[in-house]
């Protein structure tokens, strides 16, 4: 689908962006759903958790489609701070913003965050989650 794929196209482009904060944090470790075996944290993966069209005035075709993707931020660390440094970074870059992508424009906003410990993997993970309303633009 061209606007998934637009879409994960203009989250790792703003992720990496060259002296980002949350470059700085995690260099080239910023993963799309899935994480590449024997990556040692810290890293981030980002994955669309749902979508679906939004016709606000009933028209065809849809005035807008709502995603919600999610950042996971992941460290090793004894204490969270690490992996909620990545979060706030992920917050950084994507909050309240608006991302233009190959005639898509996503607009982003916070919907939820929530912090988790594994106990087998001895990591952390800050998720990030975002409201996306995707809009076609010429």
């Amino acid at each position: 689908m061209e606007l998934l794929r637009a879409l994960k196209i203009a989250i790792f482009e703003r992720a990496t962006e060259a002296g980002s904060p949350l470059g700085q944090l995690v260099g080239t470790k910023v993963f799309d759903t899935r994480v590449p075996p024997g990556q040692d944290p810290p890293w981030v993966r980002y994955y669309v958790v749902a979508a679906g069209e939004e016709n606000v005035f009933y028209t065809k075709p849809p005035v807008a489609t709502r995603l919600r993707v999610a950042f996971d931020a992941v460290s090793s660390q004894s204490v969270a701070t690490e992996a909620e440094n990545i979060a706030d970074a992920v917050a950084q870059q994507f909050d309240g913003e608006t991302l233009v992508e190959e005639g898509w424009a996503f607009s982003f906003k916070r919907a939820a965050k929530r912090k988790l410990f594994d106990p087998d993997t001895q990591s952390w993970m800050v998720t990030v989650e975002y409201q996306v309303m995707a809009k076609a633009v010429s």
